[in-house]
C-alpha cells in the first residue's frame, strides 16, 4: 500500500494539462465541427490520425464528458503502468525487491529528452502512458518466455501511440536477433521494404527523402527544440550519462536474460538519440524528425530507475570496493543535471564496479564512509537549495491561491522515502497485523484525497461547459477568439475556435501548412506588442518577457487584418490603456486563477478580463 501511495502522489492529476488539452480539444473538436473543430490546429491537422485512441476518447468525452473523461483515462493509464512495471519487475529481479523498484522508479526523475517536456508515466488522459504499459507488459513477457504473446502487446502499443511503441518494437527484435540470426533477415527486410516505399513516394514512407525546408525548420527549432538533439542543454546529456553507467552496472550484475534486455534497452536507447542527430538534426528527414528516435530514452529511463533499485540492493551486499561504486552511482543521480559532474560519477563507478575483485581488499572502511558523507553532503545541499527555491514561491501566497502537489514534489525530498521503506522493511517484525491494515487504510485514504488536485480554476475549465456570461458577451459576433495567455480554456469556456494558442504549435511538426500560419500569427501580434515573445519560443530561456499593454493603437492596426479574430481576451491587468473604454466588456470570471511570475517571484489574481470586439472590422473610435 505505500507503493500505491508514493505511485498516486508523485503523479497527482492537475487536470486536463500539457498534452491532454490537444487529445481532449481533439474530441471536443470531432463533437462540434463547426466550433472548435473550426480551430486552425484542427482544420490542419496531420497528427490525431495516426492511432486510435482519438477515435476511442471521443465516444468517452461524448458519454462521461471531458472532466470525468480526464480523470478516468488518467488513472486507468497509471494504474496499468504500475501493473505492468509490478510484472517487470518480478522478472527483473528476486520477488523481494519488486516494491523496492516501484518505489525507485515512483521518486526519481521520469523526464526524459530535454526540457523537461516529456515525462513517461504522466497522469494525463493522452495514449502514451498506455502505449508505455504495453510496452512494459511486453518486456515482462518476454523475459517470461511468452513471445507470442508479448509481440501482441507490442502491436497494441503501436496501435495507441505508434511513436512511445517503436523502441519496445526495436528492444523485442535486438533480443530476436540475439538468439536467432535469422531474425536479422525479417529486419534487413523491414528496413529495405521501408526504403523502396520511401522513394516510390507511397503515403508517410515518402517523408523519408523529403528534407525539411530551413524556414519550416526555424519555425520547429523555435516551437520544439526538443525534436533536435543539438538544441538540447547539457543538463540532458548528463542525466543520459548516469542512466547509461546505471543499466551497465545493473546488466553486469543481473542474469544472462535480464543482462540482455537491459542491454538491448541502452542499446536502443542510444541508437535512437544517434539517428535523431544525423537524421533529423543534421539532415532532416520529415519522417524522421516526426517519429521521433530520441523518444527511446523514455525505455531507457524507466529501466535505469528500476536498474538503480537492483545496483542499491547488489552493490551495498558485495565488497566495500562495491559501496564506493555505489555511493559514485547516486551522486551522480544527484548531479545529473550537470554534464561534467555526471559524467565524473559514472565513469568513477563503472570503473570500481569493474575493477578485478583483488583491489578489493585495498579499499577500507573510513574510504567508504568518506564515499558516503559526500554523497549526503551534495544531497543535503542540493535538496536545500531546492527547498529554499520553494520556500521563495510559497512566501506570500494569497488567499485562495493553489499550490500544484507537482511544485511540492519537486523539491526532490521524496528520495527520502527510498530510506523510509527500507528501514520499514528491515524492521517488519515490529509491524503486527493490525498496525499493518491501519496503516494501509490510512495511505489509501490519503491516497485518494491527495491525487485529484485540481485548482479551482482548473476544475471550472475542465467541466466543459461554457460560461454563461461570458458566452453572452461573445454572442454578438460570430468567429474566432484570440485568448491571450489562454488556449484550451477558450474551447471550453465559448466554443469557439481559438485564432492562436501556444499549444496549436505542438502540431506544427505533423503540418507544414500549420506551422506557416501559425508562425505568421505568432509573429504578427508579437511585433505589435499584444504577446510576449516567449509565445512563439515557449522552451526558450534567452528570450527576455515582455510587459503586456494592449495599447488602442496596437489594437486598431490588428484588427485592421482581414483575418483578425472576432473578440481579443485578455486578463484586464494586461489592458490598463482600454480598461476604462466603454467598449471594452468586463468579463468576470467565476473564480480566480492564480498564477506566479517566475522572474519576480508574486503572485498575481486574475479573475477579471478584458473582452474586445475586433474582427476585420476597425476597433471603434473609442479605441482610437
Amino acid at each position: 500500500m505505500a507503493v500505491v501511495f508514493l505511485w498516486t502522489i508523485t503523479r497527482a492529476y492537475m487536470g486536463i494539462v500539457h498534452d491532454a488539452q490537444l487529445y481532449i480539444g481533439r474530441a471536443l473538436a470531432d463533437l462540434d465541427p463547426a466550433g472548435v473543430g473550426s480551430d486552425l490546429m484542427f482544420v490542419h491537422d496531420g497528427q490525431f490520425g495516426l492511432s486510435l485512441f482519438p477515435t476511442l476518447l471521443r465516444y468517452v468525452v461524448l458519454a462521461l464528458g471531458p472532466s470525468v473523461a480526464g480523470v478516468i483515462l488518467s488513472l486507468l493509464g497509471l494504474t496499468l503502468w504500475l501493473i505492468a512495471m509490478m510484472a517487470l519487475a518480478r522478472q527483473l529481479a528476486h520477488s523481494s525487491l519488486t516494491a523496492l523498484i516501484l518505489v525507485f522508479v515512483a521518486v526519481l526523475p521520469s523526464q526524459y529528452g530535454s526540457l523537461d517536456t516529456f515525462q513517461y508515466r504522466e497522469a494525463l488522459a493522452i495514449p502514451r502512458p498506455l502505449a508505455e504499459a504495453s510496452v512494459l507488459a511486453a518486456l515482462a513477457l518476454w523475459l517470461g518466455d511468452r513471445t507470442a504473446l508479448a509481440l501482441v502487446f507490442l502491436v497494441a502499443a503501436v496501435v495507441i501511440h505508434p511513436v512511445m511503441a517503436l523502441p519496445g518494437l526495436a528492444v523485442i527484435l535486438l533480443l530476436l536477433c540475439a538468439h536467432n540470426r535469422r531474425w536479422l533477415g525479417l529486419v534487413m527486410v523491414m528496413v529495405g521494404s521501408l526504403v523502396v516505399a520511401g522513394i516510390l513516394n507511397l503515403p508517410i514512407a515518402g517523408r523519408l527523402f523529403t528534407i525539411i525546408d530551413p524556414a519550416w525548420r526555424d519555425i520547429l527549432e523555435a516551437r520544439s527544440p526538443y525534436l533536435f538533439p543539438t538544441k538540447w542543454p547539457l543538463d540532458a546529456w548528463g542525466t543520459i550519462t548516469i542512466q547509461t553507467a546505471t543499466l551497465i552496472i545493473a546488466a553486469y550484475s543481473s542474469r544472462d536474460q535480464v543482462s540482455q534486455l537491459l542491454l538491448a534497452v541502452l542499446v536502443t536507447g542510444l541508437a535512437g538519440v544517434a539517428v535523431t542527430l544525423v537524421a533529423a538534426d543534421l539532415v532532416p528527414s520529415l519522417l524522421i524528425v516526426q517519429i521521433q528516435p530520441w523518444r527511446s530514452l523514455w525505455l531507457l529511463g524507466a529501466l535505469s530507475a528500476a536498474s538503480l533499485a537492483i545496483c542499491a540492493v547488489e552493490l551495498w551486499s558485495g565488497s566495500a570496493l562495491s559501496r564506493v561504486a555505489l555511493a559514485c552511482l547516486a551522486l551522480g543521480w544527484v548531479v545529473s543535471d550537470d554534464l561534467t559532474l555526471a559524467a565524473i560519477a559514472s565513469m568513477m563507478a563503472l570503473t570500481l564496479h569493474l575493477l578485478p575483485d583483488r583491489y578489493a581488499a585495498r579499499i577500507r572502511l573510513r574510504i567508504v564512509l568518506l564515499a558516503w558523507c559526500l554523497f549526503v553532503l551534495v544531497a543535503c545541499i542540493r535538496v536545500g537549495c531546492e527547498a529554499y527555491g520553494f520556500f521563495e514561491k510559497v512566501e506570500g501566497i494569497p488567499d485562495g491561491a493553489h499550490l500544484a502537489l507537482n511544485a511540492i514534489l519537486a523539491t526532490k525530498c521524496l528520495p527520502l522515502a527510498i530510506t523510509l521503506v527500507a528501514v520499514i522493511r528491515s524492521r517488519a517484525s515490529v509491524w503486527t497485523r493490525p498496525m499493518e491494515v491501519v496503516a494501509s487504510a490510512t495511505l489509501l485514504v490519503a491516497a485518494a484525497a491527495l491525487w485529484d488536485h485540481r485548482s479551482a480554476w482548473r476544475s471550472v475549465i475542465d467541466s466543459g461547459r461554457q460560461d454563461p456570461e461570458l458566452t453572452a458577451i461573445l454572442a454578438e459576433r460570430p468567429g474566432e477568439v484570440l485568448w491571450l495567455k489562454g488556449g484550451y480554456g477558450t474551447w471550453a469556456l465559448t466554443g469557439r475556435p481559438n485564432w492562436l494558442a501556444t499549444m496549436q504549435g505542438a502540431g506544427t511538426v505533423f503540418s507544414r501548412s500549420l506551422s506557416f500560419e501559425w508562425d505568421q500569427r505568432a509573429r504578427r501580434i508579437i511585433e505589435l506588442g499584444l504577446a510576449d515573445p516567449i509565445l512563439r519560443a515557449p522552451f526558450s530561456s534567452k528570450i527576455p518577457t515582455r510587459i503586456i499593454d494592449l495599447s488602442p493603437s496596437a489594437l486598431a492596426l490588428f484588427c485592421r487584418g482581414a483575418d483578425a479574430p472576432a473578440w481579443i481576451i485578455a486578463p484586464l491587468d494586461d489592458a490598463p490603456s482600454i480598461a476604462g473604454s466603454p467598449e471594452v466588456k468586463i468579463w468576470h470570471a467565476p473564480v480566480a486563477n492564480f498564477t506566479i511570475d517566475a522572474e519576480e517571484r508574486r503572485w498575481k489574481r486574475i479573475d477579471r478580463y478584458a473582452v474586445i470586439g475586433c474582427s476585420s472590422r476597425e476597433p471603434s473610435q473609442t479605441l482610437r
